[in-house]
């Protein structure tokens, strides 16, 4: 009688037999909002209560009767299932689920908005898939039917070239298409938060500066600034480096002819400001010691490559430039201890110091090539066996 009562229980709970359809242009990368009890009956007057829960889809002509269906979810981890038919045709890696963002006094079928994302979709990727929610006891499914749409073959001959631009549903259609044109767009999609993100558009800025795609960017939140040595140095550049220094000394814009111009275009003078905070990394840097009177700090040895001295081994005009200098430069400070920058150096100074810039820490990390579709098959685990599913764990990566 036990395993009589174990299939009971497995089945007590069927598929609903509402058929959302999600409906995505061919080829044309597309995210697409609905919630999870517009698909699955949730009841009434409690659905906010499914949020909690982790969603997965099971692939097309199955009843989602094993965990090996299973080829997509939400939360931090894959669980790692591979069916042989999310495989195929590469669906497994080009379809996301997630879950999206309901106001806390939420209508019926309004409080478990889930969204998928469909790259690149294929013909292949039609068909009837089932969704589920992993809870105790029995997991409640539900079918849902994706179709694509081929404008070229539903749009008259004399349309056919005409872009076609997707209609995004209003807040209570129960199927509508997000808005994913830009990386602000879609990061507001994941998240919820549509307002001005500075940290975003740097992280972007710095995947563009190094011509990088189809990568993790990585990121503090709030980075502490780092010193780096600034790149012009007398073995670099013996022309650029003296440019640099006389530029502290006057805001006056040099001749377009002059070497120094280029210099003085991508270092505009600046007003004074206050010191940012920063941490400290060793480097090669470029140094100069002086022997004045105003202490400013000394950068220990191992910092500095080449250490030029102030009226000996510096000649006398490029000592004047470090002895007197009035006008800060955008993005070059000078570092004279590990705790110390200086806009300008002071007149008449002492120590050793060295020009440097100050960047926010920042990692690419590439993703890992896809997974070939051919692979050995694993046994087949029922979805009543709970001790063998595999629970999904948090994971996190620091940049």
């Amino acid at each position: 009688m036990a395993p009589l009562i174990a299939v009971l229980l497995c089945f007590s709970f069927p598929l609903s037999t509402a058929l959302v359809t999600l409906t995505f242009p061919l080829g044309i990368t597309t995210s697409v909002q609905f919630d999870f009890c517009s698909i699955i009956n949730c009841g009434t007057g409690r659905q906010a209560q499914w949020t909690g829960s982790d969603k997965y889809v099971c692939m097309r002509g199955s009843d989602c009767d094993n965990w090996q269906w299973v080829f997509a979810n939400t939360g931090t981890e894959d669980w790692g299932y591979q069916p042989f038919e999310a495989q195929k045709y590469g669906l497994k890696n080009r379809f996301s689920i997630i879950k999206g963002h309901a106001s806390h006094e939420c209508a019926d079928n309004h409080c478990n908005p889930l969204i998928i994302t469909l790259k690149n979709p294929s013909l292949h990727d039609s068909g009837i898939y089932v969704l589920g929610a992993y809870v105790s006891g029995t997991d409640p499914l539900g079918r849902f039917l994706i179709k694509i749409d081929n404008p070229v073959i539903n749009t008259p001959h004399s349309l056919a070239h005409t872009p076609i631009s997707p209609t995004f549903g209003s807040d209570f259609s129960p199927v509508k298409i997000m808005n994913i044109s830009t990386l602000s767009s879609t990061f507001s999609v994941e998240t919820g938060y549509g307002d001005q993100n500075r940290w975003l558009q740097w992280v972007l800025y710095s995947a563009k500066q190094v011509n990088r795609s189809h990568c993790y960017a990585c990121a503090a939140a709030r980075p502490h600034l780092a010193t780096v040595p600034f790149p012009l140095s007398n073995i670099s550049d013996p022309v650029g480096l003296p440019c640099l220094l006389y530029l502290f000394t006057t805001s006056k814009k040099p001749l377009s002819s002059s070497k120094c111009s280029n210099l003085s275009i991508l270092f505009p003078p600046t007003r004074h400001m206050d010191t940012p905070m920063f941490q400290t990394h060793e480097g090669n840097y470029t140094c100069f010691k002086s022997y004045g009177t105003t202490w400013v700090g000394e950068l220990p040895f191992s910092f500095c490559s080449q250490t030029f001295q102030v009226n000996f081994s510096l000649n006398t005009v490029l000592s004047s430039f470090l002895l007197s200098q009035t006008t800060p430069r955008s993005d070059i400070w000078w570092m004279c201890s590990r705790s110390k920058l200086f806009a300008t150096l002071p007149p008449n100074w002492s120590g050793t110091c060295a020009p440097i810039q100050l960047v926010m820490p920042f990692r690419l990390l590439s993703l890992p090539p896809s997974h070939s579709p051919y692979y050995s098959t694993p046994p087949f685990y029922f979805r009543h066996t709970r001790s063998l599913f595999h629970t999904p764990t948090n994971i996190s990566l620091h940049g």
